[in-house]
């Protein structure tokens, strides 16, 4: 190994570029490869301190530094004893904590607290990274944390040392070893030493008298620091200085004499209302068509999103008002899909553009334009609003539930219930398994059980049902008894398994091969209803 090798001249480089460029940035790192032994630190400088700081290549922090204690000293020869949030002399606070228990426990290192507060991010253990929950509801991992490595994504940390108005720096101590050993004049000739505006190291290369008995003739160690100046306040991207949303997409609100789509923007300040705004403009309120598939997205992620009646929302960050009560069809008034939507689900929203093929629903009209309450007329929105109704009075009634509340793990199931998006048999089996968990596997046994004087405790769950309605006189109680057990044996045949005989026989009886299984099930929602509506009635007007 010769000497420019010594001279480690890659890191040098490296440090020496722009690292706030880069998508992300290591603010600590230990390694230890082949013939390296590199330790990469970093520190938050107040920014009257960077020109000190950078006459030096020592670092202003030791890693373990800038936690909170206390501290001693003199005034005018009487000692007192203070308590200071940074015990580090510089003032400088480190981005990186380590967290060490002497054996007792698992030593681990975390990051700065005010900066995980300060973009409030979620700590995922699993993948050990902290996620930036961004106001659309998407994710971002803005910390990767390893045992010997912590990565920050620089635009966090930019926004970060913007906010605070201090320096970010990053400190470098690398170790090499060669076996090669050279003269005095050839090691002083390769050392150097360099001080700019924002940058402070020095290479030092000598001869290496290791007593560990090895090959190694001679070291080198390059030392320093790069300082970045914080941004303008500005760019700290939090509020009052976020950035104001200037994208917004078009959306298809009808077509010309010609059969072309007409398009229009979706930004509510270009549109026309009811105070005499923009008169030339299509109005806020114009109806705009999406594939009722445009919801999927939504449904399978019953974690972050709900899509209720007439409403979508994404946890507690954003929602808007949409009309779900149409078989094939959804409808959201196109200066809503401005005003409420990122710009990136703006995009998702117009992949699923449709133009009018019909008319918002009655539901909807009535109640953004009359202003009346109005139930909904799609089956899956009926039913929840039944079952929930039906479950209310029956623990009025009898002082304990009927079907038992789901768990949380499948309390989504209940939520994300709908007809399905389209003719697809995934997810139609999927809509099987959760009703049947709702209307079969819920069944409170237990109180069944006890309720039912001739016994029957032993018997499955649709058979102690059986056996209440028997004896508290319900008329055609063998249908709604064949219903559950028909969709039971859907659920059994259909989803739990292979599709075989037994799958065969029941989906005859639901008509499976003649019919779309969207309507099938929402046949089905309608036979839960029809039970439902019949229990409320012979049980609650007696």
């Amino acid at each position: 190994m010769d000497l420019e090798y010594l001279q480690q001249n890659e890191w040098q480089r490296l440090f020496s570029e722009s690292l706030l460029t880069n998508p992300w940035i290591t603010v600590y790192e230990s390694k230890r490869e082949g013939a390296d032994n590199i330790t990469i630190f970093s520190g938050l400088v107040p920014v009257e301190s960077i020109p000190k700081s950078l006459e030096s290549e020592s670092w202003d922090i030791s890693i373990g530094q800038g936690t909170p204690g206390f501290v001693t000293y003199y005034d005018h020869g009487e000692e007192r004893i203070e308590y200071q949030r940074n015990l580090n002399p510089h003032l400088i606070e480190p981005i990186v904590i380590f967290r060490e228990f002497h054996g007792m426990k698992d030593d681990y290192l975390e990051i700065q607290e005010e900066f995980r507060s300060f973009h409030n991010l979620y700590a995922d253990r699993k993948r050990n990274v902290l996620v930036k929950i961004q106001d659309d509801g998407s994710e971002d991992d803005a910390v990767e944390i390893e045992s010997r490595k912590v990565r920050i994504k620089t635009k966090f940390l930019r926004q970060y040392i913007a906010a605070k108005q201090m320096g970010l720096a990053i400190y470098f101590d690398s170790f090499r070893y060669s076996k090669s050993e050279f003269s005095t004049d050839e090691y002083s000739k390769f050392s150097l030493q360099k001080h700019e505006k924002d940058i402070s190291y020095f290479v030092h290369i000598g001869p290496l008298n290791s007593i560990l008995g090895d090959e190694n003739k001679s070291i080198s160690r390059l030392l320093g620091k790069r300082i970045f100046f914080p941004p303008k306040i500005e760019k700290s991207g939090i509020w009052p200085f976020n950035e104001k949303k200037e994208k917004f997409e078009e959306f298809i609100i009808g077509t010309d004499e010609d059969g072309r789509l007409v398009y229009c923007t979706s930004n509510p300040d270009k549109l026309a209302n009811y105070f005499g705004a923009n008169p030339d403009a299509p109005h806020y309120l114009t109806p705009v068509f999406f594939k009722k598939e445009v919801l999927s997205k939504y449904y399978n992620n019953p974690e972050k999103f709900s899509v209720e009646d007439g409403y979508l929302r994404c946890g507690g960050l954003w929602g808007i008002r949409i009309d779900n009560d149409h078989p094939d069809l959804v409808m959201v008034f196109l200066g809503d899909l401005g005003r409420d939507l990122s710009h990136s689900e703006q995009l998702y929203w117009k992949s699923n553009n449709i133009s009018p093929e019909g008319k918002m629903s009655a539901t909807c009209f009535k109640r953004s334009f009359l202003a009346q309450p109005t139930n909904p007329d799609s089956e899956d929105l009926i039913f929840k609003y039944k079952f929930d109704d039906f479950s209310k009075n029956w623990i009025e009634k009898f002082e304990w539930p009927l079907f038992l509340p789901l768990a949380e793990k499948d309390s989504h199931l209940f939520t994300s219930l709908r007809i399905p998006v389209i003719n697809d048999q995934s997810e139609f089996d999927s809509q099987i398994l959760a009703i049947a968990k709702i209307l079969i596997d819920s069944l409170n046994e237990k109180e069944l059980g006890k309720a039912n004087e001739s016994g029957g405790k032993d018997l499955p769950g649709i058979a102690k049902f059986r056996q209440f309605l028997i004896e508290n006189s319900m008329p055609n109680h063998d249908e709604y008894i064949d219903f559950l057990k028909d969709l039971y044996a859907l659920r059994s045949s259909g989803v739990g398994h292979r599709k075989g005989k037994k799958f065969e026989k029941v989906a005859e009886r639901f008509e499976l091969q003649k019919k779309p299984l969207k309507e099938v099930f929402i046949g089905i929602l309608k036979k839960a209803e029809g039970m439902l509506y019949n229990l409320e009635k012979h049980f609650f007007n007696h």
